[in-house]
């Protein structure tokens, strides 16, 4: 089959899933015919389809797409991953059929990268439909591929650096993405799933590779993509939500050029956000359909409004800075990159400027930049 035919026959899925497989069978996918959340290197990460190796319809999927790679200058650039092994960006890729590469996300994937090329306006000019399932798709294309990769690389029985349990977590955002392919719907209205925050970013002219950040979290659907001068924070299953929050670092991160340290502030913030108002304020949905599925949110009564426990969100921040709460983090007070005492948003020359942590010494990414972690 040409990667560009459309496939009107669904392949077939493992006739020996893995425990997931069986486990996501009692769930929304069971309204579209011939898809399921998968694991397990045999299966497309987006439909599930059995796709071995040395199957004509198998295709090895670029977690980041080489269009990217090239734009930010990381062909053969190497991330510590998060099992401390050393990795080449272009090695990063799933399995992924025929389909779903060529066909259900191409045109989504051809529209991301013109608007890439248009810089942030380009990219904000993209519908919040393929502007979702782009996102969407690297957010569960990351976690798919930890999902084959162990601990202990030289240890092949050892535990996945992401288990199956982490990943069924994420199988409504897997269901979700399948509207790629036309057999799940959500109004126009609603807005779609996700909450987008843009922001322009400083670059570094010298060194290209410390243009480039990507972070995500394993406790709620919530990534972030900085490229050159275009900076992007989602929050993937909260139609919205974090849109109408108006805490103070998200406000003045629309007003200045952002800084590395600042931009990875402006992450945990959203990420504390996210996980709060999963945790207390969750839309409930209804989805129904006979021929596919129609998901309508309800609307939440209260959002939060962007109020922060500063010991807890201390926490978040450490994570995202390589660094302790302690260094962050004294006496019911926190240091902030973004926001001064004012309330106005903060300046800082990249490169040049460096923050320094409570101990004094340069936080991230004073000693190079960590990437991918």
């Amino acid at each position: 089959m040409n990667v560009n035919e459309e496939r009107t026959t669904p392949l077939p899925l493992d006739p020996n899933p893995a425990p997931l497989a069986e486990q996501a069978s009692n769930d929304q996918h069971l309204m579209l015919t011939g898809r399921a959340q998968t694991t397990g290197s045999n299966n497309c990460f987006i439909c599930g389809a059995f796709i071995p190796t040395g199957h004509p319809d198998r295709t090895r999927e670029h977690v980041f797409p080489q269009w990217l790679l090239r734009s930010a200058g990381l062909q053969s650039a190497n991330l510590v991953s998060s099992n401390a092994q050393l990795i080449t960006y272009y090695r990063l890729t799933v399995p992924c059929c025929r389909t779903c590469n060529g066909v259900d996300f191409s045109g989504i994937e051809q529209r991301a990268k013109a608007a890439f090329e248009n810089g942030l306006e380009g990219v904000q000019s993209l519908s919040r439909r393929d502007l979702f399932l782009w996102l969407g798709k690297l957010y569960y294309g990351v976690l798919f591929l930890e999902s084959l990769r162990r601990i202990d690389v030289r240890d092949p029985d050892s535990a996945p650096l992401v288990s199956e349990v982490q990943l069924r977590r994420n199988k409504f955002h897997h269901f979700l993405l399948q509207a790629a392919a036309g057999v799940v719907h959500w109004p126009d209205s609603t807005g779609g799933p996700a909450s987008f925050l843009f922001v322009d970013c400083q670059i570094d002219e010298d060194t290209p590779e410390h243009n480039f950040d990507y972070c995500d979290s394993m406790l709620a659907p919530v990534t972030a993509l900085r490229v050159g001068r275009v900076g992007i924070l989602a929050v993937l299953q909260d139609w919205g939500t974090m849109e109408t929050i108006h805490e103070k670092r998200l406000v003045a991160a629309r007003l200045t050029a952002l800084h590395p340290t600042q931009f990875r502030e402006v992450f945990a913030m959203v990420e504390y956000l996210a996980v709060e108002t999963a945790v207390t304020r969750r839309p409930s949905l209804l989805v129904g359909g006979t021929h596919g599925a129609t998901v309508i949110p309800v609307p939440v009564a209260s959002p939060n409004g962007g109020s922060v426990n500063v010991r807890d969100f201390a926490r978040f921040l450490a994570k995202a800075l390589f660094t302790t709460v302690e260094n962050l983090f004294t006496e019911g007070s926190i240091l902030t990159f973004t926001v001064d005492d004012s309330g106005d948003a903060v300046n800082a020359p990249w490169p040049g400027a460096f923050f320094s942590g409570l101990d004094g010494q340069p936080l991230w990414p004073s000693a190079g930049q960590v990437q991918g972690q």
